[in-house]
Formats: C-alpha cells, sequence, structure tokens
C-alpha cells in the first residue's frame, strides 16, 4: 500500500517534534511526579505527528500539481515520487523552461531578420492593429515614429491608405490577399494586405514600383497616340468599304467578297482602336476615382440585358435576371454599364448556342454584389490569373472568329479600379465561368 507524501513528512516532522517531547516530558516529570513520564512522551509524539500532518497535506497538493505540469511538457515521474523526485522535477522543468525560452529567441531573431532582409516593407501587426514587427525599409517611403513597436498603425504611421488597408483585411479571415495603388511624396507604392490568423492580426507589404509606373505611363502614352493616327485611316478604309458595297448589284461576286473582307476587318480595326483609346483615358484618371450615385443594381442590370438582348437571341442563348431587386450601391453609372456590358458580352461570346447567361443580384454586409454566370466551356486554372490583361485571349481562334478585340476585361479591371469596385473570377473548365463585382454599398 502506497505510503502518501504526507504521510512521510509528518512522520519525519513528528519525530522531530517527539524527540523534543521527550526531553520536555522527562523533565516535567520529574517535577510531577503523579504524571508518568511514559505518558507525557506518547502524548507530545501524537501533537508532533498532527502538526506535521496539517504542514504536509498542503506541500503534497503543489507536489501533485508540479508533477501535473512535468507531464505535460514530457518530464517523466517515477511511480510514488517523494520530495527527492519532486526537487528533481523543478530542475527539469527550470531546464526546459530556459530551452524554450532559448528557441522562443531564436525563432524571433530568425523572423526579424527575415523581415529585415526583405526588399519590401513589412509590417506586421494584430487583431487591435497594433505593430508586432516593422523592417526598416519602410522607412524609405513613409513616415515612421522613431518606437513603432507596440502602438497603434495609425499612430506609428500617418498613412490613411495603409489603414484602410488594414481595416479591409482583417475584415477578410479567410485570408484574401487584398491590394491598393497609393502616392506617397514622389514614390508609388503598391500596398497588399492579408490576414493572419496566427495573431488575427494582418501582414502588410509595401513596395516601390515608381519604376513600374513611369513604364506603364509611357507605354500608355504610346498606345494612345498611335491609337489616335490610325483612327482617321482606318475610319477612311471602312467609309469606301461601305460605299462601294452598297452598290454591290454592279459588282463582280469576287469583289463584293474581298470588300466584304476589308469591310469587316477595317470594323475590327476600328473597334481595336477605339478600345485603347478609351484604355488609355481611363490609365490617365487612374490617380482619381470617378464620381459615383447611389443607384439601384438591379434597373441598370436589366437595361443592360436589353442592350445585349438580339446578340443572345442570335445565338439561342437565354439570359436571366435574379436575385434581390432593391440593392443599392455607390457605382459611376457610365462605368458600371461598360463593365456589366463586356462581362455580358463575354459571356454571350463564349457560351455555346442555346446555352445560358445569368445576372445575379445580391448583397453583403459592406457590398452590392453582381455576379455574371454562364455554363460555356470555362477556363482553365493556370490562365485565371491573366484573363484581365489586355490582349490576352483563353482560346485565340475562336477570340478572331468572333471578332473579340481582347481588351474587354482589361477595361473591366481598369474600371473597377478607378470606382472603388472589386473584380473576380470563378471558373471550372467544362462547367462555365462566374465573374463577381462587388461595390460599395452606402
Amino acid at each position: 500500500m502506497r505510503v502518501t507524501l504526507a504521510r512521510r513528512l509528518g512522520l519525519v516532522v513528528a519525530a522531530g517534534f517527539g524527540l523534543g517531547g521527550f526531553s520536555v516530558g522527562l523533565s516535567e516529570a520529574l517535577h510531577l511526579g503523579d504524571i508518568p513520564s511514559v505518558g507525557l512522551v506518547a502524548a507530545a509524539a501524537a501533537a508532533s505527528w498532527w502538526m506535521g500532518f496539517r504542514v504536509a497535506r498542503p506541500l503534497e497538493s503543489q507536489v501533485e500539481l508540479l508533477f501535473g505540469a512535468a507531464s505535460e511538457v514530457g518530464v517523466a515521474t517515477p511511480e510514488g515520487a517523494g520530495l527527492t523526485d519532486a526537487v528533481h522535477t523543478v530542475e527539469q522543468l527550470a531546464r526546459y523552461v530556459r530551452i524554450s525560452r532559448e528557441a522562443l529567441r531564436h525563432q524571433r531573431s530568425l523572423q526579424a531578420a527575415i523581415i529585415e532582409a526583405s526588399p519590401f516593407g513589412v509590417i506586421l501587426t494584430d487583431s487591435d492593429g497594433r505593430i508586432l514587427a516593422c523592417s526598416s525599409s519602410v522607412r524609405l517611403h513613409l513616415a515612421v515614429l522613431p518606437e513603432p513597436m507596440g502602438r497603434l498603425l495609425t499612430e506609428a504611421i500617418p498613412f490613411p491608405p495603409l489603414h484602410q488597408l488594414l481595416s479591409r483585411s482583417l475584415l477578410r479571415p479567410q485570408g484574401e490577399l487584398v491590394e491598393a495603388t497609393a502616392s506617397s511624396g514622389r514614390f508609388e507604392l503598391l500596398l497588399r494586405a492579408s490576414f493572419l490568423p496566427e495573431t488575427d492580426g494582418a501582414m502588410l507589404v509595401i513596395a516601390d514600383i515608381t519604376g513600374l509606373h513611369r513604364a506603364e505611363r509611357a507605354r500608355s502614352d504610346f498606345v494612345a497616340n498611335v491609337s489616335h493616327e490610325l483612327r482617321t485611316p482606318i475610319t477612311s478604309v471602312r467609309g469606301y468599304a461601305e460605299t462601294l458595297l452598297s452598290d454591290h448589284e454592279q459588282l463582280d461576286p469576287m469583289h463584293v467578297e474581298m470588300l466584304e473582307t476589308i469591310e469587316r476587318n477595317a470594323k475590327r480595326m476600328s473597334e481595336l482602336v477605339d478600345g485603347l483609346l478609351y484604355l488609355s483615358r481611363i490609365e490617365a484618371s487612374a490617380d482619381e476615382e470617378l464620381p459615383r450615385e447611389r443607384v439601384d443594381l438591379a434597373s441598370v442590370c436589366q437595361e443592360v440585358l436589353v442592350f445585349h438582348q438580339d446578340e443572345a437571341d442570335h445565338k439561342d442563348i437565354q439570359m436571366d435576371l435574379e436575385g434581390d431587386v432593391s440593392v443599392e450601391a455607390l457605382i459611376n453609372r457610365e462605368a458600371f454599364i461598360h463593365i456589366l456590358g463586356n462581362l455580358v458580352q463575354n459571356a454571350i461570346k463564349y457560351t455555346p448556342a442555346g446555352g445560358r447567361v445569368r445576372v445575379r443580384v445580391r448583397e453583403e454586409p459592406e457590398w452590392g454584389v453582381v455576379d455574371v454566370d454562364d455554363n460555356g466551356k470555362g477556363i482553365a486554372p493556370g490562365q485565371q490569373s491573366r484573363v484581365f490583361e489586355r490582349f490576352y485571349r483563353v482560346d485565340k481562334g475562336r477570340s478572331r472568329a468572333e471578332g473579340g478585340t481582347g481588351l474587354g476585361l482589361a477595361i473591366v479591371k481598369h474600371l473597377c479600379r478607378v470606382t472603388g469596385a472589386e473584380v473576380s473570377l470563378r471558373s471550372l473548365p467544362g462547367r462555365g465561368s462566374t465573374f463577381t463585382v462587388k461595390f460599395e454599398r452606402p
């Protein structure tokens, strides 16, 4: 039968007290002849044992807690461990804590080194927006307080676009990447943020894209100038071809076919030039958002569907408007008509005859949402990240046959950027595609 630690300690203390009691009892027996000395010794020993038990019992519970904590971190304790084992266990726990602190210190040093070595500015925050880490490269582009650690981002770095990005990322615990562009003095910055489930905070990345921005502006200006110069001769070619075809009864069939080819390609070139000029105008105003107003989404969606009804009827495609009919959002009406028109036209173009195109209006806590859904051939995962690039075509041969310019989705992306909207794509090959556009709610 196991003897508990309290009982062991009780016997030890009782023995100590008992020896003292024996001497006291013997002394008293010499003066009090009517009380036997053996009785005094027994009484003293019993009292001493009881006092030792009362002292040792709380100690036993603390030692049991110690052994439990040790087992949780992998420090073994023998069955029936006593006070000596408890001391050994404390030493092992102290060693474990020391090793753990060293590992944590090493991990933090490694994390700080990685953040500091990054060519981009990196900021880590907690769920309250307090800075946990901040690389020195952030100071190259933004004003930062001398001691930013532990401070709120809004206090340590007075840059509103960064504050807005942090707020948006903390509202998206699914880990979606949020990005924006902003100017800071002579720098053009790309800001990215993503939610960190480990800290319930966010990681902010700041990249200097000044050189890329200048190159993009130069390219855009060149394209705009060339497109403007091409517009007049293309219009002339198209006009002459249409004039000659108006009297096609008097022309040779072969000449009619040639003129129709000229007229068809001149029309396509004209659409391409118009698209490039429109895209250049959007890019020129990219630094300022277009004015927005409170608009009912369903009514504008219905207007766009009516406009493209003839194209759908030509391919026997059914078009439907579904969802909430009273969702309002802050939009630029002209830009929204272009955005939705390009998405609907794209869906009709890549949906086979007899298919379906559905526009669905719905609402989220902070967004008015429009989904354009089709049951076409879909887009492979490897191509989805590129469909918003200008001139990129998933199926080049089919796009040329359909007369596409390859600019529709690029225009959608840029219009969303200058109107504060967001566009995304979900698609499965063989099952169709869904383009989603989100607009801020009033």
